[in-house]
């Protein structure tokens, strides 16, 4: 099933408080009533429902209290998965084929944030700059990918790489490609001045 890429995508999980009420008008006790999750898209017209045709995973009636978001197989694009309660968890996969380009970024230092928490990570390609941020935790009781995906769309060529960490120590790479994952080390002796900061 193709999603155009301007289309903005939204999962609904059954059974994770406001976001229900919101949608059914009511509160529902997700252990009386479990309901599938949905899929739905918004391309210049509101809630345009695409869990039907998006695979069996989407069909499962069950309780969903948390949503992990990450690469699983290490493709370039993101899947889900599905903490349900006194059940299984369900595996969302991604298994979209397109021909669009991707970069993503693991961040590591060999001592204090080990992870990166916290920091900004600035990828620079074809003229056009996109920002993620690196954060512990996610939805309820979940840890999402520690790494930093970019989508490039149809461009294929070179990124740049800023990191920058809360309290303002940086560091750059330049002209790294795309379509794979870059493990970045976070060295004292390679870190960039601050801005604004003399060294």
């Amino acid at each position: 099933m193709a999603i155009p890429s301007s289309s903005r995508i939204l999962v609904l999980l059954p059974g994770c408080g406001g976001r229900n009420q919101t949608l059914y008008g009511a509160y529902f006790n997700p252990k009386v009533f479990p309901a599938s999750s949905m899929l739905i898209a918004s391309r210049n017209r509101p809630h345009l429902r695409l869990s039907e045709r998006a695979g069996g995973g989407l069909q499962i009636a069950a309780a969903g209290r948390g949503l992990a978001v990450g690469d699983l197989d290490n493709d370039g694009d993101l899947d889900l998965v599905v903490s349900n309660t006194d059940e299984a968890p369900t595996l969302l996969e991604n298994r979209q084929a397109t021909k669009h380009h991707w970069v993503a970024v693991r961040a590591v230092a060999a001592a204090g944030n080990r992870f990166a928490i916290g920091a900004k990570v600035t990828i620079s390609g074809a003229a056009t700059k996109q920002v993620r941020e690196i954060r512990s935790g996610g939805s309820f009781l979940s840890q999402n990918d520690l790494r930093a995906f970019v989508g490039l769309g149809d461009y294929a060529g070179p990124v740049d790489v800023e990191i920058r960490l809360p309290g303002g120590r940086r560091w750059g790479w330049k002209q790294l490609p795309s379509d794979r994952l870059h493990q970045l080390t976070l060295s004292e002796s390679a870190s960039l001045p601050q801005a604004g900061l003399a060294r």
